[in-house]
């Protein structure tokens, strides 16, 4: 996800408004191995369903705030920071949706077309 993001960035940077905030969630997406490791959260993978809102807020804070700060100061918030919470929400319960029938079905379905 990190690479996606700083791809994103790289290739909007004559654009600030998107670049600045594929940027924000590019360093979000390497924060949370540190988040997973503060004493009050039991790692990130054996996390109990209670910790699991603390966790996300903690996680994507800087997201949240920056959220927050465009609907202050513009009324709206960026469709970038909208869509990349989507996928750094996805990114924490990527283990589930390995474990899904439908992603087996479509690996084994990209494996057969790769080969």
């Amino acid at each position: 996800m990190f690479s996606s993001f700083l791809g994103s960035a790289w290739i909007t940077r004559r654009r600030p408004e998107y670049h600045k905030r594929f940027i924000l969630l590019a360093a979000t997406a390497l924060v949370i191995p540190g988040v997973g490791r503060m004493p009050w959260f039991n790692g990130t993978r054996s996390m109990a369903t209670s910790d699991v809102v603390p966790f996300l807020l903690v996680w994507l804070s800087p997201v949240l705030l920056a959220m927050t700060f465009d609907w202050i100061r513009q009324r709206r918030i960026h469709a970038v920071y909208i869509f990349g919470l989507g996928l750094l929400v996805l990114l924490r319960y990527r283990e589930w949706l390995r474990q899904t029938d439908a992603w087996r079905d479509f690996m084994h379905w990209l494996a057969a077309v790769l080969t």
